[in-house]
């Protein structure tokens, strides 16, 4: 391992070496300006006037921070003698270290998903529109979700939701009460439809504490909505969200928290604010998207951003606002990798017709996601450049286009 000094002996750097386990043994001391600290994660805390000092001046520095790294790295060259050629990027250090067997990728949080079925017959879906590709039609059953706890306790969150319907799986309950039981949070941020859901499963995402729900719904009117959401019923759904939010007061939880999705279309435009002032007085959060099948073009696109708050509302906009929300799902391979239902690692919630070629529920989490080419491919995210060829992440667009713009994932 190749010694660095970190600047930045605060939070971040903890996340980041529990994510990558003996990332630590790579750091030679911290540097920090807060004059308190004289040790962190066992190590020496240094204070930046420090980093010449002959014992350290030839070890690089990296700016272990969420925000501002470059002015940080600014200010130290300002105001100490350190050359900017001693600056090590954040990414670069990370990759660096994935070359050595001693740094293992240990992740907080997984994705599952728990069920491809769906009721629906939504007309943008890949699922209806692709035959389901190689994801395939199915659900992970009570006990493999329980091994899948058992084995991997070091798991602070799963996301169950995807690619179906996960109200939908009969055991939905028996997993949320014993996510519940192994103080693991759980989520269902990817979407919902929300249509079927029994008063039972209702009163047990209160009573165990389902951290979140995205609620896809694009429209108000059963008309609009269901021109997209075919075979949904919105009332149904405004219904089980105004029990939930009833649950809620009864149990006296914030949770689960419920976020409104409306992708906008040409389809549902005009009650894309009466949709805002429903959500609202539901308690719930409003997020819209725009159509990734294209051909979006707002009769008063104006009145659209005023009242999305989004930075483009035509079809020629959508690389554009996706660009960061596509970000995310590169640095799901790191922070919280996809599993398909029957156990096959994807990676990241956007893949439907490949996989990694191992099995988490055979093969065990940890194990899949240390493999040499998933290390490898997180490497070439890290670094800003283009997978390998035989990488499953090769042939995806979001992948080229994160390489390209160089997305800081870390």
């Amino acid at each position: 391992m190749k010694k660095v000094i970190v600047y930045g002996a605060g939070r971040h750097i903890r996340k980041l070496t529990e994510l990558f386990t003996g990332l630590i043994e790579a750091v030679e001391v911290f540097a920090d300006a807060d004059n308190a600290k004289v040790s962190y994660l066992d190590k020496t805390v240094i204070r930046p006037g420090e980093l010449n000092n002959p014992k350290y001046a030839g070890l690089p520095i990296v700016v272990a921070l969420k925000n501002d790294r470059v002015q940080i790295q600014k200010q130290l060259t300002r105001e100490t003698d350190v050359m900017p050629a001693r600056f090590l990027q954040l990414e670069d250090w990370v990759a660096d270290e994935l070359q050595s067997p001693g740094v293992t990728l240990a992740p907080r949080s997984a994705r599952l998903d728990i069920c491809t079925v769906c009721q629906l017959d939504c007309a943008g879906c890949y699922m209806r529109r692709d035959s389901r590709q190689t994801i395939g039609s199915g659900m992970v059953r009570f006990e493999q979700f329980r091994q899948f706890v058992d084995e991997n306790p070091f798991l602070k969150s799963i996301e169950i939701s995807n690619s179906g319907e996960p109200f939908l799986n009969p055991d939905l309950v028996q997993m949320i009460r014993y996510a519940r039981e192994k103080d693991m949070d759980i989520t269902m941020l990817n979407g919902t439809n929300f249509n079927d859901v029994s008063e039972t499963t209702l009163e047990a995402l209160v009573k165990y504490q389902v951290k979140g729900i995205t609620v896809s719904l694009d429209g108000v009117s059963q008309e609009v909505y269901s021109r997209y959401r075919r075979k949904g019923n919105i009332d149904r759904v405004i219904s089980n969200i105004k029990k939930v939010n009833r649950l809620k007061e009864k149990y006296h939880s914030p949770y689960p928290e419920l976020i409104w999705q409306y992708i906008l279309m040409n389809e549902n435009e005009e009650e894309a604010e009466r949709a805002k002032t429903l959500a609202e007085g539901l308690g719930m959060k409003m997020m819209y998207k725009l159509d990734r099948r294209g051909g979006l073009h707002p009769k008063d696109p104006e009145r659209l951003f005023k009242i999305t708050g989004l930075q483009g509302v035509f079809s020629t906009d959508y690389d554009r606002c996706q660009q960061d929300y596509n970000s995310t799902f590169c640095a799901q391979l790191i922070f919280s990798p996809q599993i398909n239902w029957d156990g096959r690692l994807l990676g990241c919630c956007t893949v439907f017709q490949t996989d990694w070629g191992c099995n988490v529920f055979q093969e065990g989490f940890l194990p899949c996601i240390n493999r040499q080419q998933y290390r490898e491919t997180i490497t070439s995210l890290l670094r800003g450049s283009q997978c390998n060829t035989q990488s499953p992440c090769a042939a995806c667009s979001v992948q080229k286009g994160n390489a390209g713009a160089r997305h800081i994932l870390l």
